[in-house]
């Protein structure tokens, strides 16, 4: 894969670059955080005229589309008029035409930490992405979706001067070796 270049546990809040809409809240808890002491929850009911989402703008110029990972949990079970959807797409098509990734989350058991990782497809490298993490829950409060952990692991695109010396020193070797 390559270098982490992004990471967001929630121990300091909600980031500031991070938009909050709905319900959803930083929780303070040694034994329910992932990892630290907090974590992000969307809980349940949300209001079913706005859903519920925490979105995060990622630049990722100069690298190429790496992959999103997450620790998540349900603490307990979604019913089947909830969802739970993270969603990827590039800054630049805000009507979502281009690519984008969508991970819906159905009949994940309750109550455990799962991680999660999105792949992303390389249409959306070296450019700025919207990652959202969205809840709709029409029913009880007790239905809580869970974040921790959030990462972006990328690898650095190659620099067009690094490929063009690597092709000037083998040029030479190769008529070297050819009339040697």
């Amino acid at each position: 894969a390559g270098p982490t270049i992004w990471h967001e546990g929630f121990e300091n809040g909600v980031p500031a670059k991070a938009t909050n809409v709905g319900t959803g809240v930083v929780v303070t808890s040694e034994s329910g955080a992932h990892s630290g002491t907090r974590r992000f929850q969307f809980v349940g009911d949300t209001d079913p005229a706005t859903v519920s989402s925490l979105t995060f703008v990622l630049d990722l110029a100069g690298y190429e589309a790496g992959s999103l990972e997450f620790a998540n949990k349900f603490n307990s079970g979604i019913e089947g008029d909830d969802v739970a959807t993270v969603m990827v797409w590039a800054v630049d098509d805000p009507l979502q035409q281009k690519s984008v990734v969508t991970l819906p989350f159905a009949n994940q058991p309750s109550g455990d930490w799962v991680i999660t990782t999105i792949d992303l497809p390389a249409e959306l490298s070296d450019q700025q992405l919207n990652v959202s993490f969205t809840a709709d829950f029409n029913s009880a409060s007790s239905d809580t979706w869970s974040l921790d952990d959030l990462s972006f692991v990328a690898t650095p695109v190659p620099e067009p001067v690094s490929l063009s010396l690597l092709i000037l020193g083998v040029i030479p070797a190769l008529v070297r070796r050819r009339f040697s």
